[in-house]
């Protein structure tokens, strides 16, 4: 059995924080695929008996395996990926998120990404 010693990042740059101060809307539009692929006939509620399907994840990395022992809030660093939500659960998401309303309320840009939804939920 061989290890593999991970070194930290190099921060070799200054982090920049967003450049504007108020939420932008984007000018470019999202492709129309992809708003008409996530369309669906039958809309349900969330339910956690019926959407969620997590199988847990086969491997999580520590901080102290990537070099950063004692730093951030979690000894927890990351994991590999795991299924959380089923094939369902996924399409109704898109449905919403795809939305007209989601889009035209929800839908913003910012430096950092050029399309992004948030403010979903309540406030």
């Amino acid at each position: 059995m061989s290890t593999t010693t991970v070194r930290p990042p190099t921060i070799s740059h200054t982090v920049v924080g967003p450049v504007r101060l108020k939420g932008a809307r984007p000018t470019n539009e999202l492709p129309q695929w992809l708003i008409d692929e996530a369309k669906i006939e039958e809309k349900q509620s969330f339910d956690p008996k019926m959407h969620m399907n997590y199988h847990p994840p086969s491997k999580i990395y520590t901080m102290k395996e990537i070099g950063l022992e004692g730093q951030g809030i979690s000894p927890n660093a990351v994991t590999a990926p795991f299924q959380l939500f089923n094939e369902e659960a996924i399409k109704q998401m898109r449905a919403e998120i795809f939305s007209r309303p989601v889009l035209d309320e929800c839908q913003y840009t910012s430096s950092f990404v050029k399309n992004t939804i948030r403010g979903m939920g309540p406030a």
